[in-house]
């Protein structure tokens, strides 16, 4: 039997998205590149009212 899930999280702007998720990650990439490296990689994730949407689909494949 195969099961796909799939969730995601609204984050209403960008400290939330930083506290939710990448605190390490992000600050590593504002360190090294520079805040127009961060902003182009999270260009995607952007929705209209300046908030974020971050997904992920999990498969599940469960034999017996």
């Amino acid at each position: 039997m195969a099961l796909t899930i799939a969730c995601g999280e609204n984050l209403d702007d960008f400290l939330d998205l930083v506290r939710a998720f990448f605190a390490w990650t992000i600050t590593k990439v504002w360190e090294t590149s520079g805040q127009p490296a961060l902003d182009s990689a999270l260009v995607s994730f952007v929705q209209p009212n300046g908030g974020y949407r971050i997904g992920a689909t999990f498969r599940i494949l469960m034999a017996a």
